[in-house]
């Protein structure tokens, strides 16, 4: 039977009492073997050369503060296989009455393959508290970033798998969001979900689906939540929870309600402003019942119009830092200015945006420095060729690589600043993207073999996986009913300084660790993946 062997040192880092700024070091190392797995072999390692040098470190520096310990490195080794059996030997010789003689013994069994060099592989420094940090035995590295300073980034990313959400919808789904707890709230044409009744809108809480009351009457094209936690949709319908609601209602955890007299067409986008406004746009010139041309901002109580409004359908809204509001659609006027597919509401005036796009807006999102990305059927943006999709810095506007093939539906960004574009299209960059593709800045790359179907909603949650929907019935190749989950890995670049009693004693250590996405707060599983 083959097996593994792992080699892993620790170091313990201590203050003494004489001189907090002093660190006495010790340190050890120990090697296991083990018939199960490399991981398995590593951790028994660990764990022993950890325990040495905390209780070194304790021992010998008299710690009034902490003691730190860390994985310097490790190896892991696999015995080889045992050998083969030696030939089976000659036959006898005939005896003197001419029969056969007995068949030869079998030779001696050959001797056991030498054991594997161990190949070696270098993990980057990982600071543990005595009293707070810790690696757990699965390889969970929890910090209190109370005790640290951790000033981490996010280096790479990279798609893994994609996975299905239980049964998933009996129908397209074309609006997705997360509430506070991280539950994922989906929206379309669908009546089930996770082969239950679900009209048009249902809750999924990381195991099942759940209806919101009775839904909707009709389909939902759009999903945002307010700072308190209230859910808003908009779409085609007129009824929500069996209730009039003209195409815009409010889920408050237990019943649907309407927000005025609504709407007299139908809502396609929703976002909110920092001051907890709700912004809808779409095909609609009145809004409780006052004049709002495609687009109108709900304070709560009543609806009001944003100036003359636009003169064709808005269908992506979205705010920036500063709280303008950015709108796209197949508009060529916005407050009565010329503004093709895409304008800025400053909360006073609307404003162009350069020359606009050449056609239609579907999707619209920032990244984290600001800039500004637009998705649609167009292609050109600002008089210069952007196929489906293109950034605008603030003055002007420019392409991402070759864009698309088709046109772009929905847009979103990762806790690494990396764009996921959704669509009709099958190509991003000139390269095969099945209606789903990353760009990392630089390059188009696809998310494995992607969707059998359309994508029209893309959304991430606080653990940075990737939700799709749309209407497609495969991703990956595998069955996922019009919804779908990525599976991501990240590789973590990070610093740290380290302060004992107030006073910096481990400044501006360089790291990387390759962890798992569970990267949020204090005192949460940072899922560590030790690579060999």
């Amino acid at each position: 039977m083959s097996s593994y062997i792992a080699t892993a040192g620790a170091t313990g880092l201590a203050n003494t009492n004489t001189d907090p700024s002093v660190l006495v070091t010790t340190s050890a190392t120990a090697t296991a073997s083990s018939t199960v797995s490399p991981e398995d072999a590593f951790t028994t390692a660990y764990n022993t050369a950890f325990a040495i040098a905390s209780s070194l470190a304790n021992n010998d520096a008299n710690v009034i503060s902490q003691t730190v310990a860390y994985v310097n490195e490790y190896s892991v080794g696999k015995t080889g296989p045992t050998g083969a059996s030696g030939p089976t030997g000659a036959p006898g010789a005939s005896g003197p009455t001419g029969a056969s003689g007995p068949t030869g013994e079998a030779g001696p069994t050959g001797p056991t393959g030498q054991v594997g060099s161990a190949s070696s592989a270098i993990i980057n420094t990982i600071f543990l508290n005595n009293y707070n940090d810790k690696i757990d035995l699965s390889g969970n590295l929890y910090l209190d970033l109370s005790a640290n300073s951790f000033n981490y980034c996010y280096n790479d990313i990279s798609f893994n798998s994609w996975s299905a959400l239980g049964d998933g919808m009996g129908n397209g789904v074309s609006a997705l969001t997360f509430d506070n707890n991280n539950n994922l709230y989906a929206g379309g044409f669908f009546t089930t979900a996770g082969g239950n009744t679900a009209n048009r809108i249902a809750k999924w809480n990381g195991t099942t689906w759940s209806s919101l009351g009775d839904g909707m009457g009709s389909h939902v094209y759009a999903l945002t939540f307010d700072n308190n936690n209230n859910l808003y949709a908009g779409g085609i319908f007129t009824s929500a929870g069996g209730n009039t609601a003209n195409y815009i209602a409010k889920w408050d955890g237990t019943t649907w309600s309407s927000l005025g007299d609504g709407m007299n067409g139908d809502v396609y986008a929703l976002t909110f402003d920092n001051n907890n406004n709700l912004y809808a746009g779409g095909n609609f010139t009145r809004a409780g019942g006052t004049t709002a041309n495609r687009i109108a901002k709900w304070d709560g109580t009543t609806w009001s119009s944003l100036g003359d409004g636009m003169n064709g359908d808005v269908s992506a809204l979205t705010f920036d830092n500063n709280n303008n509001l950015y709108a796209g659609g197949n508009f060529t006027r916005a407050g009565g200015t010329t503004a093709n597919r895409i304008a800025k509401w400053d909360g006073t005036t609307w404003s162009a945006l350069g020359d606009g796009m050449g056609n239609g807006v579907s999707a619209l999102t920032f990244d984290n420095n600001n800039n500004l990305y637009a998705g649609g059927n167009f292609t050109t943006a600002g008089g210069t060729t952007a196929n489906r999709i293109a950034k605008w810095d603030g003055i002007s506007w420019s392409s991402l690589g070759n864009g698309m093939g088709s046109n772009v539906f929905a847009l979103t960004f990762d806790n690494t600043n990396h764009l996921y574009a959704g669509g009709f299209f099958t190509t991003a960059g000139g390269n095969t993207a099945n209606y789903i593709a990353k760009w990392d800045g630089t390059t188009w790359s696809p998310l494995g073999n992607g969707m059998n179907g359309h994508v029209f909603a893309l959304a991430c949650d606080n653990t940075n996986h990737l939700y799709v929907g749309g209407n497609f019935t495969t991703a990956g190749g595998n069955t996922a009913n019009y919804i779908a989950k990525s599976e991501l890995e990240i590789d973590i670049r990070f610093s740290i300084n380290l302060y004992t009693n107030g006073k910096l004693v481990y400044p501006n250590y360089l790291g990387n660790v390759t962890i798992g996405l569970n990267v949020t707060s204090n005192n949460i599983p940072y899922s560590q993946s030790v690579l060999y």
